[in-house]
Parts: structure tokens; sequence; C-alpha cells
């Protein structure tokens, strides 16, 4: 009689045993999908910052071969390429789901893009003088998306037990971050030609 008590007082621990085991199983899978994620719109944003690149080293060149005033073609070229990246960024899907109202207009507006025109660092030139680059820096802000709140917040759940620099707000980032740097055309004024 004791053993058969026994074996139906047992019966919901299964079950139990689940439900806790289900909870931390469902956490884990929805941190890898959310990361997943994240790392899919930092490898499309590299992949934009690297298309404007090429695009602004083919104005370039165009820009050159028409000759002109330098300041004015940078300046120019500047714009051009800040109007391509915002577009390339729309029509990205991964970066709509971070930035669903995006159009190119909001983008301009946004600081999404920021292009500089100037003389090439040192380990660039590697010792050329003359040489312009063009440099494309992107910044995507991430922490309004619905899918890294949600993992803040289970962050936020284990934040007690883990120690110094392991707390929760170091593992999502707030801001996306992609750079891409060219050697654009030299000006027609240094005969157009590489140094």
């Amino acid at each position: 009689m004791n053993r058969v008590r026994s074996a139906r007082d047992q019966s919901g621990i299964a079950a139990i045993e689940l439900s806790l085991t289900l909870i931390v199983l469902l956490m884990l899978v929805f941190a890898i999908v959310s990361y997943g994620a994240l790392f899919w719109a930092q490898q499309s944003l590299i992949g934009v910052a690297a298309d404007a690149a090429r695009h602004g080293l083919s104005q370039s060149y165009a820009a050159s071969a028409a000759g002109g005033d330098d300041a004015a073609a940078s300046e120019a070229l500047q714009e051009q390429v800040g109007e391509y990246a915002c577009g390339v960024a729309v029509r990205t899907a991964v970066l709509q789901a971070f930035w669903p109202a995006a159009t190119p207009e909001a983008c301009a507006a946004s600081g999404f893009v920021e292009t500089i025109v100037r003389a090439c660092p040192a380990d660039v030139s590697a010792g050329a003088a003359g040489l312009r680059c063009l440099t494309v820096h992107l910044a995507l802000d991430v922490k309004g998306w619905p899918l890294l709140n949600t993992m803040d917040r289970l962050a936020d759940l284990s934040g007690g037990m883990l120690p110094g620099d392991a707390s929760p707000e170091h593992w999502i980032p707030e801001t996306l971050r992609a750079k891409s740097v060219v050697v654009i055309a030299p000006s027609l004024a240094s005969g157009g030609a590489l140094p």
C-alpha cells in the first residue's frame, strides 16, 4: 500500500521538471535567434557601407574626368554617397526590420550616414602623397527593436547572477556601426594620375 501511494505522489514531478527545463530551453533558443538577427543586421550594414564606398569610388572617377573644383566635387561626392547609402539601406530587408519607418529622406535626416573626403591616413597611403580617401560611416540604432528589448529584459532577470563585466548591459549593443574606406580618384590638378 505504501509503495502504490508513493508512485502516485510522484506523478506531477515530471510535469514540473519539464516546465522548468522548457523555460530555460526556450530562453536559450530565443537568445540564439535574437543574436542571429543582430549579427545578420551587422553584416548587412557592413555590406551597405562597402557598396556605398564602391559607388563613391566610381563617382569620383567620373567627377575626376569631368574636371572642376576639388572642394565642390568632394562635397558633391559626399552628398551622392550619403544618398546612395540611404537608398541601399532602405531597400535592405534585414535593416527594414530594425528601422521600419525608414525612407531616404528620414535616413538623411537621422545621421545614419556620415561621409568624409580627406587625405588618406599614413597606413593607407604608404608614403604616396596627395591621395584622397572616402570614408563611409554608418550607425544604426537598434535599441528600439522589439526582439532585442525582450532579450534585454530577459538579461535583466539574470543580472544578479553574473560577476563584473558579464552584466547584461554589455550583452546587447545599442548601436550597430560599419565603416568602409576607399582611395578615390586623384584630382585633375595633380595630373589625374597616382603619384
